[in-house]
């Protein structure tokens, strides 16, 4: 079968023409039919190309299904609002475009209280939302808009994924898992649903359930963005650095004006050590986008090359315009430690202990939270929190590389040398960087233990991966 629809605008006036082949020795023409109308009617336009569709095929709804390809809502306006929200969700994923995004699916619920998808889509901008801001009030918000599209229609496969995905936020991970299946086996050609599953499964640490289903995602539509990065994220949590590299390439060919692709492959060459290659990546991404994160990662750079003032101005950059994060904080305190001014240091890991906290109180399972809250304290001198905290990331995530060496260095401040020698030994066992390694000023003391001289010397000449 081939299926071909053509939409031509002409004015106020909308044409759109569907055409189903039966290819083969047959070759017929099943379906060619034209529906014209005005804009206000674009919903009634795509029920009768539909309906041609089912007719041609032969094709006995059930009552379920008739019930998920009914018209999602009576209100042109509404639906267009909708379209165009959606729309700006699958672009960049700035405060502004999100703002945006949010004030379509307001107009689209304004124009039709009861529309599912929109409170769906508000549910979606709500959660990015809360990756940009850090602020849990936006998760509560889109709970609640997730909550009220399951009250108005809970079949639709939209809301079993905005469900599930609000769960994965709270660290709910097995009621997320079970929402986002069900949406897949109602839309198994969904390469969002497959996709929103397998971020699932990563941040449950089920690495390779995660790994094959986003493949799946990609296979689906190997040419959204997105896919490729998220599996590109899970390949280099996991040290599979070559891998993450190739698919962080796709993102920069298939959207060559994002910054996304190209920070994502500065991370990956600061995690092999490559500063020559990491540092112009985050610069070209600034030059994209001045988020905090890219200043974050350069300063990241510029601290393990040595380069603590310079590091210094871009984490103090990066905590200027996003306060509520607490890997921001960690850094700068890293930074001002490093150059010897303790006090600034133990006022900024003091600000990401309490950041973290509020980050656990909406997810306890989230991982970036533990190890920044973990680090903090242990560089404030309660290693034993830190180390309660550090394993309780790995036993959510064991095979996560850095989590692996931020026990390594949890250990070595705590001066349990042959615990710190294990964990690290571990991390490079997983491609961490060797690199990274000799450079980090707080891993100096354990650097000059026989037991790590040794361990470095074993994996001095082997490849980075």
């Amino acid at each position: 079968m081939l299926l071909r629809t053509t939409v031509q605008s002409f004015g106020d006036k909308i044409s759109v023409t569907v055409t189903l082949d039966q290819a083969g020795k047959k070759n017929v023409t099943l379906v060619n039919r034209e529906n014209q109308g005005s804009r206000q009617e674009l919903i009634g336009l795509e029920d009768r190309a539909f309906n041609a569709l089912v007719g041609a095929l032969l094709i006995q709804e059930t009552r379920e299904e008739l019930a998920r390809t009914g018209r999602p809502t009576d209100n042109a306006d509404a639906y267009d609002a909708y379209l165009q929200g959606r729309n700006v969700l699958r672009g960049r994923r700035d405060a502004a475009n999100l703002k945006s995004a949010l004030a379509f699916f307001e107009t689209a619920i304004k124009s039709d209280p009861q529309f599912a998808l929109a409170l769906t889509g508000r549910a979606d901008a709500c959660l990015l939302m809360y990756d940009a801001t850090r602020n849990a009030s936006w998760v509560e918000q889109a709970q609640l808009a997730a909550q009220a599209a399951e009250g108005y229609k809970p079949d639709l496969p939209e809301v079993h994924s905005s469900l599930g995905s609000v769960y994965q936020y709270q660290g709910k991970f097995p009621e997320a898992i079970s929402e986002l299946k069900q949406a897949v086996a109602m839309l198994p050609n969904s390469d969002e649903c497959l996709r929103r599953l397998g971020v699932a499964y990563s941040r449950s640490g089920q690495q390779q359930l995660a790994i094959d289903t986003l493949q799946k995602a990609i296979g689906k539509n190997p040419y959204l963005w997105l896919n490729r990065n998220f599996l590109g994220q899970v390949y280099k949590n996991s040290g599979q650095y070559d891998k993450a590299l190739e698919e962080y390439h796709e993102v920069t060919r298939l959207e060559p004006n994002l910054p996304t692709g190209f920070v994502n492959m500065g991370v990956v060459h600061l995690l092999q050590g490559k500063w020559s290659e990491c540092i112009p990546e985050f610069e070209q991404a600034i030059r994209f986008d001045p988020k905090p994160l890219y200043y974050s990662n350069r300063g990241v750079a510029y601290f393990y090359t040595g380069h603590y003032a310079e590091a210094a101005k871009d984490f103090e950059v990066a905590v200027k315009n996003n306060p509520n994060d607490a890997g921001y904080r960690v850094n700068l305190g890293d930074a001002y430690r490093a150059a010897g001014q303790t006090a600034q240091a133990a006022a900024n890991y003091d600000a990401a202990i309490k950041l973290a906290a509020k980050t656990l109180e909406v997810n306890p399972n989230n991982l970036d939270a533990l190890h920044n809250q973990a680090i903090a304290y242990a560089k404030t001198g309660n290693t034993n929190t830190a180390l309660r905290l550090i394993q309780r990331a790995r036993k959510i995530d064991a095979k996560d590389t850095e989590l692996m060496y931020h026990e390594a260095t949890i250990y070595a401040l705590a001066n349990r040398t042959a615990d710190a020698v294990a964990s690290l030994k571990e991390a490079l066992q997983n491609h961490y960087s060797l690199d990274i390694v000799n450079h980090d000023p707080e891993l100096a003391a354990l650097r000059s233990t026989p037991q790590c001289q040794s361990l470095l010397q074993a994996f001095a000449n082997q490849p980075v991966k």
